[in-house]
């Protein structure tokens, strides 16, 4: 690998010649190889202009179903008048004859993986290093970014553009699942929500809305333990309450404990207490399940710690109480225009990090008086409404199924929904407990 460690941003950057070779003569000796380095390698990761141009004709070639070797290769560029860019159809030969075998092409292609994903970081590294010495630049954007850049780049395989034609065989397969009953997203549990969503797909940003007291947080706190049972790993933030006060609530509804004895433990019974200490280290502390719950985070810091989260451990789910608590971050006319900023930040973090997003928000006073929420009533952001893919609005209901006040109903009305069908279904919600149920099945949440 070509580098200067003096000085790496004003050298000639990472490469590798001897590997960018290695790479090509080995697919031009034996095709089939190719096949391994249609995810690891994209043209732009070569170093050398030459190399990319015949990676690329080696990749267009693959699609063509044509044979792919030195002949061929320089015939395709050829009839695309970039032969000679590529130094000519000698330095294919020769790069062709400088390889004896194929079996080693994977691992040269991560050495040259390897020094485009240096190259990458220097580019970024420069834009941090611009904007360190830029006094207009806010120092959390110019943190978020440097985090950013070396998160992103130990992360993972960079997402690259699909060929519809290798999308097909995923997607008829996943719909052929669905057909059969199968959910494909995140499964809350909660049968009439699962029904309507589909469950929680990855890449979706979600935002549950209720006014205040409604039970938005209980049920939060209800979908977190139903996913972290399955084994997925939670992430949460609690921007109004504290940890212990979410442990609580968790608690309360895991093993039907009145909310009150945990706020004041000395009232609860020695059984109460040893089944509680016998939870929480035998399931509860066993849970995948992390909470951030500072106080005044602003969205690069959310954005910022779920990366952390994701490199350390990964991450399945992602929730968050409440959007309205968000610092405003950069300058806007408005809150409204901070909320809006935010909601799309979120909701590109969402597709960045390929998981369902939920974020919890508060509704207008309006919705009381109209009888039932609507999209249009959440408060100070009324692009949320374009930014989610699904939209979940909670309102209180009189019980007319359940025995008593202890067992509201709860009207659920699943408002937006881009990828599956609205629709209006109710919940149980044993409010001692913290508890939502399932009033179809009338299944405890």
């Amino acid at each position: 690998m070509t580098t200067n460690p003096a000085d790496p941003l004003r050298h000639t950057p990472p490469h590798n010649l001897e590997a960018e070779q290695a790479v090509l003569g080995g697919v031009m000796l034996r095709s089939s190889v190719l096949a391994e380095l249609v995810d690891m390698l994209a043209p732009e990761d070569f170093y050398y202009p030459s190399h990319q141009l015949i990676y690329r004709a080696m990749l267009e070639l693959r699609q063509a179903s044509q044979p792919v070797d030195m002949s061929t290769v320089a015939g395709h560029l050829a009839s695309q008048a970039k032969l000679g860019d590529a130094k000519g159809a000698p330095y294919i030969a020769e790069v062709a004859s400088s390889v004896i075998s194929a079996a080693n092409a994977t691992y040269h292609a991560q050495r040259v993986k390897e020094c485009a994903v240096r190259r990458g970081l220097i580019e970024q590294a420069q834009a941090v290093i611009s904007g360190a010495h830029n006094p207009t630049v806010p120092l959390d954007d110019l943190q978020g970014q440097a985090s950013a850049m070396v998160i992103g780049a130990q992360m993972s395989e960079a997402k690259r553009p699909t060929r519809v034609a290798e999308q097909v065989p995923p997607w008829l397969d996943r719909l052929r699942r669905m057909k059969s009953g199968e959910i494909q997203g995140l499964k809350t549990g909660y049968v009439d929500l699962d029904r309507y969503t589909c469950g929680f797909a990855p890449a979706e940003f979600i935002v549950i809305g209720a006014r205040p007291s409604c039970g938005k947080t209980a049920l939060a706190g209800n979908l977190a333990y139903r996913f972290a049972q399955q084994g997925k790993r939670v992430g949460i933030f609690s921007l109004e309450m504290t940890t212990d006060a979410l442990i609580n609530r968790m608690a309360c509804s895991a093993l039907k404990i009145d909310g009150n004895l945990l706020r004041d433990p000395q009232y609860i019974s020695h059984f109460d207490m040893e089944r509680i200490e016998a939870w929480a280290y035998h399931e509860f502390s066993k849970l995948p399940i992390r909470i951030d719950d500072r106080a005044g985070l602003k969205p690069s810091q959310i954005v910022e710690q779920a990366r952390v989260w994701m490199h350390e451990e990964g991450l399945d789910v992602l929730i968050g109480d409440y959007l309205q608590y968000t610092a405003t971050e950069g300058r806007h006319n408005t809150r409204a225009d901070a909320l809006a900023a935010t909601s799309a930040r979120f909701k590109q973090q969402a597709k960045d990090l390929g998981i369902p997003i939920i974020w919890l928000a508060q509704l207008n006073r309006d919705s009381e008086k109209e009888g039932r929420p609507y999209t249009r009533h959440i408060k100070d952001c009324g692009a949320i409404e374009q930014d989610a893919d699904q939209i979940i609005l909670l309102h209180p209901w009189k019980s007319t199924a359940a025995a008593n006040d202890d067992v509201p109903t709860v009207k659920v009305y699943v408002d937006k929904s881009r990828n599956s069908a609205c629709g209006v279904f109710d919940l149980y919600y044993v409010k001692k407990h913290l508890t939502f149920m399932s009033a179809s099945s009338r299944e405890d949440a």
